[in-house]
């Protein structure tokens, strides 16, 4: 019962902000459900809204990784030009890319996502939610190989087995 002003002085944040909230209410159950446990941000639901692609949209850019620009340029109007200088295609991943994200999402319980480059650079992203998961993943990477013993420098320029 109260107006979107009067919530807004009891959260403490701007009207704009309130409405903006109050609109993710609009979307199917199973986005606000992605919104709720991070699996989308904010800024990748809101274009979402009062589209009836909503949820297949959405199922999309979190299997894909989308960042919000490129959700942006995929539910806009048909005949809106790009951005100048923006690419409207979105990045395509094969198979085998898209399996490696989800194996190393089992592995980690973290999000992955991958993101292969020119020849054979590229990029990996591992997303958390918590310092706990932080710490963890960090823990992981930095553990020696198992059966290998760690490098510790003997003097400077060398190395010695532990």
């Amino acid at each position: 019962g109260h107006s979107q002003e009067a919530l807004a002085r009891l959260l403490s944040k701007s009207r704009a902000h309130v409405a903006n909230m109050l609109r993710l209410l609009k979307l199917p159950a199973g986005v606000q459900e992605m919104l709720a446990d991070g699996r989308l941000g904010v800024g990748h639901a809101r274009p979402l809204i009062g589209r009836s692609d909503a949820a297949s949209l959405a199922a999309r850019i979190a299997r894909e990784g989308l960042n919000v620009r490129q959700v942006e340029e995929l539910t806009a109007p048909a005949g809106r030009r790009p951005s100048a200088g923006k690419k409207l295609a979105l990045p395509h991943k094969s198979a085998d890319v898209r399996q490696l994200e989800r194996d190393l999402a089992d592995s980690l319980g973290l999000r992955v996502q991958l993101r292969p480059g020119a020849r054979e650079s590229g990029r990996m992203t591992i997303s958390w939610r918590s310092l706990e998961q932080f710490e963890n993943v960090c823990a992981r990477l930095m553990r020696p190989p198992a059966g290998r013993a760690r490098l510790e420098p003997a003097r400077p320029g060398r190395a010695r087995r532990r």
